[in-house]
């Protein structure tokens, strides 16, 4: 024991994050596994029994300088990979458990020297498995352009976690770092001086004419993607978002400038600003115009899927599913995309999180799984999470009761995955595109007000449960069990 933590007091940041990395390869490669499961958890628990000081390393501004990083540091990083509560406090320490933890140690350092490994596209190859492949309109985007970018549905993706698990709150950067909430009016787009730097001139002027002032109090402000960066040595785990500042207004006239007459200098597009990422004179992934809103996918403590029903009475995507529901990022009231999840689970379920909630959390983790575009309607960015809950289903719809937002769910529904029989009719509405609720009712799923038979949410719908599915029980299992059956 001593000689692992000893090992552990020059490291760097860099070197954690590579760490964690390998360790979510691993966890895809022996999922399942006892040395997995019940080794390491074991050793997690032992050490943060025994640790004393707080690491500084996590903290640290050059992810290069060494640091002492703690045991509890690793167990943050390992734990919430493997998706596991931590083991009974009281487990004895075993030494075939140190062996174990050397021997993983040792195979990272090993495949260090060795270089990356690139992770696989497996949730792609799952949903082209579903038949859940791109919508028309990504569909003509790649005719258009000859360049056909990773889409599931209307959800085209910038970056994804390969292996489903997705990036905990330390392994996103925003730039800026912090804005400061008090200091963004409660309206409007948020001034220069907040960093949240406004729209270039070009992209205002063409939806200038679509994005008419609207009443104070319902013109807020809000975020874009300016672009987006995948830090180096972090294999694509590592992530930096430059943001901007944005207004519903703003969102509003792109939304409709993406489909509506516009003109961009000295080219007029007929058909809206599409035409301009169609003949590649605007690069589809620099200046991102959509407002960021991050689509949230949540699953209980005893592994079921909560499905949300969108209202009738809503303005995009009436009556449709998905999993669960979907917020957008107001600089006025957070600073950062992950306390917008949780301002969101607050307001539509009635969970309670870390940032809204000082004391015991409801939440055992939120990861981003994915970024992109809605492309085809809405065209809002997205920013799609996977959060698991410390609440069983029968909590949550009695949380959900309580909530203060209630408008924009016609229903809810609970739904148990625990066996491949019950994901396998999950695959069938996914590749269906419709949720068909006497079916869900069949594998035991329970419903909150009156559900009924619907479409996916259009863009996200079907991209969010698949990664759910993937976040909850490895992309292996569910790439195995959505197949055909052989022969």
């Amino acid at each position: 024991m001593k000689l692992l933590k000893d090992r552990l007091k020059s490291i760097n940041l860099r070197w954690l994050r590579e760490f964690k990395g390998f360790l979510r390869a691993t966890r895809v490669a022996v999922r399942g596994g006892e040395e997995t499961r019940d080794a390491f958890l074991t050793q997690v628990e032992l050490v943060t029994r025994e640790t004393v000081s707080e690491a500084t390393c996590s903290r640290a501004e050059n992810p290069d300088e060494p640091g002492h990083v703690s045991w509890n540091t690793l167990v943050a990083y390992a734990g919430g990979l493997l998706g596991e509560p931590a083991a009974d406090r009281g487990r004895p320490f075993d030494a075939d458990v140190e062996k174990w933890v050397s021997a993983l140690l040792n195979r990272f350092e090993e495949q260090r020297r060795q270089g990356p490994v690139l992770p696989r596209r497996v949730v792609l190859d799952i949903a082209r498995a579903l038949r859940a492949g791109p919508s028309p309109a990504v569909i003509t985007l790649a005719e258009k352009t000859g360049a056909a970018e990773p889409a599931i549905g209307g959800f085209l993706m910038r970056w994804h976690d390969a292996y489903g698990l997705g990036l905990e709150r330390l392994d996103v950067r925003t730039n800026p770092k912090r804005w400061v909430p008090s200091e963004v009016p409660g309206f409007g787009m948020p001034p220069a001086s907040t960093g949240l730097t406004p729209p270039p001139e070009w992209l205002s002027e063409c939806v200038k004419p679509y994005a008419k002032v609207l009443e104070t109090e319902t013109n807020k402000p809000k975020i874009r993607i300016v672009d987006e960066v995948h830090l180096p040595h972090s294999d694509g785990r590592l992530l930096e978002l430059n943001i901007g500042g944005s207004s519903y207004g703003f969102a509003r006239g792109y939304r409709l400038g993406m489909d509506k007459p516009v003109v961009d200098g000295a080219h007029r597009y007929e058909s809206g600003l599409k035409e301009a990422y169609w003949a590649d004179r605007r690069d589809l992934w620099d200046e991102w115009g959509g407002m960021v809103v991050c689509h949230v996918c949540v699953a209980t403590s005893d592994d079921h899927v909560v499905l949300g029903q969108r209202s009738r009475n809503v303005s995009f995507a009436e009556g449709a599913w998905a999993a669960t529901f979907e917020e957008q990022v107001d600089p006025h009231e957070e600073d950062d995309l992950f306390d917008a999840v949780e301002r969101g689970l607050d307001q539509e379920l009635h969970v309670h999180g870390r940032a809204r909630h000082r004391g015991a959390t409801d939440v055992r983790s939120i990861r981003l799984a994915a970024i992109g575009r809605e492309w085809g309607e809405m065209w809002n960015t997205v920013a799609l999470f996977v959060v698991r809950l410390n609440l069983t289903a029968a909590q949550v719809a009695d949380r959900f009761s309580g909530a203060s937002d209630q408008s924009e769910f016609k229903a809810l529904a609970t739904v148990p995955t625990g066996t491949p029989e019950r994901r396998r009719a999950l695959y069938g509405m996914i590749t269906t595109g419709r949720v068909d609720v006497a079916k869900l009712a069949e594998i035991g799923a329970k419903f909150a007000r009156q559900p009924g038979d619907s479409h996916f949410h259009s863009t996200t719908g079907v991209a969010r449960l698949i990664f759910l599915l993937c976040a909850m029980y490895g992309t292996d299992t569910v790439h195995t069990e959505c197949q055909p059956p052989a022969g």
